[in-house]
């Protein structure tokens, strides 16, 4: 007699393990991104001491840390836009023909990349490129949206099919737009506060770089007015401003053009940012939001009031998590069904601590080897960052601070 195989558990096996790699990607994504912030705060002539200080608010002090561990698009599109501007900074035409395959992938990586190209193109444009170097991003992102459509076409039998229909109205701009920059449920100045100094930082490269300046200014906009004009401006269970993570990596880079004062309240607030946004190292941000949904609170009172934000929340949803994963034992909890669960208490996810190592006991490694292991390679990490010396010259950088 034959004994058939458990495949509901074969299945869910293959899923653990297609998510551990998968959540590899946006880590990855978020940490080259970061370098990318130094190299644009040294092309609009920061120091680069400034562009340490730019990467570091942006990795540490935003919400970029918190997405380097979820699965969304948004790392992805970052790095994409960061990049395609980081290239088309450098004028020069086989970078601009890079940045033009960006502009094609921030499309499939979402179709609100489609905003990339044509702002790149305009910024070439008012530089007096040529009207095929000008044109190339505009280009890539039509290439992109055709990919896009034909997709769209096979999959859905539809190539205008990118999700819910005619979902965006003039109307809810103020809301949208008020939302992102100042609620308390996601409003950027609080989830991300270094960003607030980027206004000092555009004020200084205005002057020396207009054209730089405008471009990041208008990739930052472009991605803030898109997503103020539909209903779901907060990305639904988002921890902060989910939807301007793309745009975030350019605007922090003006950070680092201040000095003196400035630039130790950009410190100052990175670590802010940090104490804030460090909750979800060692939990899902959606315990609170499943606690307030148990708890009848609704959901716009976690956007508008300043009293149920998730910012004001998010250490005692943590404090939470690691006392229920405390009391369980992680190889009975997956050892559980898989069936989707409808309360925290059924929850796998938002029981146990949020961290790699802790789950080590299903395979009989002590957790001790990972948590070891995970100190040793942020050492590793943090001396890269504070070893690493860019090719920048003084004479180098004396040209990048004038005016072109």
């Amino acid at each position: 007699m034959l004994i058939q195989p458990d495949i509901s558990c074969a299945n869910d096996t293959l899923h653990y393990v297609a998510g551990v790699f998968a959540s590899v990607l946006p880590a990855l994504f978020t940490a080259a991104t970061v370098g990318l912030v130094a190299l644009i705060a040294v092309q609009l002539g920061s120091t680069l001491q400034g562009a340490r200080r730019a990467a570091l608010a942006f990795g540490l002090g935003t919400v970029a840390m918190v997405y380097a561990r979820t699965f969304y698009a948004d790392p992805l599109l970052s790095l994409l836009v960061t990049g395609a501007v980081a290239l088309t900074l450098t004028n020069a035409l086989q970078k601009t023909l890079s940045a033009a395959l960006l502009a094609v992938l921030a499309v499939l990586a979402k179709p609100t990349g489609i905003l990339l190209g044509p702002l790149l193109s305009l910024y070439l444009f008012l530089k007096k490129a040529s009207i095929r170097t000008a044109l190339l991003p505009l280009a890539g992102s039509g290439l992109g949206l055709l990919c896009y459509c034909v997709y769209n076409f096979v999959r859905f039998g539809n190539p205008l099919n990118f999700g819910p229909a005619n979902p965006f109205s003039m109307a809810l701009i103020p809301e949208g737009f008020a939302g992102q920059l100042f609620s308390p449920g996601a409003g950027i100045i609080w989830y991300c506060p270094p960003v607030i100094m980027a206004v000092l930082g555009f004020s200084k490269a205005a002057k020396v770089r207009m054209m730089e300046a405008f471009l990041i200014a208008s990739v930052f906009g472009a991605f803030l007015l898109l997503h103020s004009a539909v209903p779901y401006w907060e990305g639904g269970w988002s921890w902060g401003p989910r939807y301007l993570l793309p745009a975030l990596p350019v605007i922090m880079a003006l950070t680092g053009l201040l000095e003196g004062k400035a630039a130790r309240i950009v410190l100052v607030l990175g670590l802010v940012g940090f104490l804030g946004n460090a909750p979800t190292l060692v939990s899902y941000y959606e315990r609170y939001y499943a606690e307030a949904l148990e708890q009848g609170i609704s959901y716009k009172a976690l956007l508008w009031s300043p009293t149920r934000a998730p910012l004001v929340h998010g250490w005692g949803a943590a404090g939470r998590v690691i006392a229920d994963a405390r009391k369980n034992d992680v190889r009975e909890m997956f050892r559980e069904a898989g069936t989707p669960a409808t309360k925290i208490a059924s929850s796998r996810a938002l029981r146990v601590v949020a961290v790699w190592w802790w789950v080590l006991p299903i395979v009989r490694i002590p957790r001790l080897v990972g948590a070891l292991t995970s100190a040793v390679m942020v050492f590793c990490g943090t001396w890269m960052i504070f070893r690493v010396k860019l090719p920048v010259h003084s004479d180098q950088l004396a040209e990048t601070q004038s005016p072109p």
